[in-house]
C-alpha cells in the first residue's frame, strides 16, 4: 500500500489496536480463478512476531478452494473516512482531499478443518463481539444439532501475519490550526462516520 511518510503509522500497538477495533475486513486472495475478495470479520492474536488473524468462510464460498496452505493473502481493515472540503482550512487557497484510516495485513494462509478448533473460534468471536453487553449471548445457547449444522456450513482459517502496512491520513501534513479546523468541520456535519473520524483525530493528536 502506497503511504506518504506523513501518514505512515508504524507503532505495532497502535496498528493492532486498530485491527481489534475495526475487525470487519476484506480478505483478498489470488488463485486459479484470479483475484477474489470476501468481506468478513476476523480476530487478531498477538502470537509472537506481528501476530495472526483467524476467521471463517461459508463453505459454499469457493474462494477457499482456490488457495492452498502457505499462499500469500491480504486482509484489509478500514476505519472511518471522509471527504474534506477546503472550507475546513484557515489558509486558502487549498484543494479538497480525503482523510482515512486503513491497515493492510499480508500473511500466510492456513485452512483450519478441525471441529474442536472451529468451535473454539466461534466461541471467541461471539464472546468478543458480545462483550460489553449487560446480558451477552453465549454460543452454548445453541442446541447441539444446530451447532453441528453451522459447523458443517463453514470452513475456518488462520493467517500468519508477515507484514503490516498502516496509513492514517488525517491531516498530519497540515498546521495545528488547520487540523483543528478539519476536526471542527467534520464534527459539524450530519454523518456519524464524519463524527467518528473527528473523534479519532482528536484522540490521535491528543486534543481534548
Amino acid at each position: 500500500m502506497y503511504t506518504s511518510e506523513h501518514f505512515r503509522e508504524s507503532r505495532i500497538e497502535v496498528i493492532t489496536q486498530f485491527i481489534v477495533e475495526h475487525p470487519f475486513a476484506v480478505l483478498v486472495t489470488h488463485g486459479d480463478r484470479g483475484l477474489e475478495a470476501t468481506h468478513l470479520p476476523m480476530l487478531f492474536d498477538l502470537n509472537g512476531g506481528q501476530g495472526a488473524l483467524s476467521g471463517h468462510l461459508a463453505k459454499a464460498n469457493g474462494q477457499w478452494r482456490n488457495i492452498s496452505d502457505g499462499d500469500d493473502v491480504l486482509a484489509i481493515f478500514r476505519g472511518p473516512q471522509s471527504y474534506i472540503s477546503p472550507v475546513a482550512y484557515s489558509q486558502e487557497p487549498d484543494v479538497p482531499t480525503w482523510n482515512y484510516m486503513a491497515v493492510h495485513a499480508r500473511g500466510r494462509w492456513k485452512l483450519v478443518n478441525d471441529r474442536v478448533r472451529s468451535i473454539a473460534h466461534l466461541r471467541r468471536i461471539v464472546a468478543h463481539h458480545e462483550s460489553g453487553r449487560g446480558s451477552p449471548w453465549p454460543l452454548s445457547q445453541l442446541d447441539a444439532g444446530f451447532l453441528e449444522g453451522l459447523l458443517h456450513g463453514i470452513v475456518g482459517f488462520e493467517i500468519e501475519i508477515l507484514h503490516l502496512d498502516c496509513a492514517f491520513k488525517i491531516s498530519q501534513d497540515k498546521s495545528l490550526q488547520d487540523r483543528i479546523g478539519v476536526i471542527e468541520w467534520l464534527a459539524s456535519q450530519s454523518s456519524p462516520t464524519k463524527h467518528e473520524l473527528a473523534d479519532r483525530m482528536r484522540e490521535y493528536f491528543g486534543f481534548d
